[in-house]
């Protein structure tokens, strides 16, 4: 599990990681108010710890997501990100022009799935629509982001490093906002 904060003055990311920390995942699960499609209030979150004061594990630690996009002749694109939750929203990077930021860019969405390989297992899927950014047009969004990826993989001490190499024109903010989302935990039991 993780708990973020965000510093006001440097817009920084910080997260606190504890991997020991295991709990089951749900869907539709009840957790901080929000508005529905900006208009409804509503409480629940297409996916989520059954228990609210509690991280979504899966979505914790240093686990890699697996993003897959669909290339321009119908063919599916699989690759590894590295990847923060921003609400109920993924966000990542990758290049403009990558395969991966191609298919992003002409298809508008994108799924994900994180997996706990130990036993029991445990799985999430979820799939929904992009919203991209270019680094090099607002840096200012994209590097708390970019430097909060940077932290959660690499580390505090190489997080700047990474994220100034992550955060420059040419890269992507990518925000995947659920619309479908899948999970089973103890998929052994």
């Amino acid at each position: 599990g993780y708990t973020s904060t965000v510093d006001e003055e440097t817009l920084e990311l910080s997260f606190e990681i504890d991997e020991t920390q295991r709990i089951e995942v749900g869907l539709f699960v009840k957790g901080e108010q929000y508005e529905l499609f900006g208009l409804i209030p509503w409480d629940r979150h297409l996916i989520g710890p059954e228990n609210p004061d509690e991280p979504m594990y899966l979505m914790g630690g240093t686990r890699t997501g697996h993003l897959a996009t669909v290339r321009e002749d119908g063919r599916p694109h699989v690759a590894p990100v590295w990847f923060v939750l921003d609400g109920d929203d993924i966000v990542f990077m990758t290049g403009a022009d990558t395969v991966k930021g191609r298919n992003l860019r002409r298809t508008g969405r994108a799924a994900m799935s994180v997996d706990d390989p130990t036993p029991p297992y445990a799985f999430v899927h979820v799939a929904g629509i992009v919203e991209l950014t270019d680094c090099g047009d607002d840096f200012d969004t994209a590097w708390p982001y970019g430097l909060a990826i940077s932290a959660r993989y690499m580390g505090d001490d190489r997080a700047e490093q990474y994220a100034w190499r992550n955060t420059v024109p040419g890269e992507l903010l990518v925000r995947l906002t659920p619309q479908h989302v899948s999970a089973q935990a103890d998929l052994a039991d």
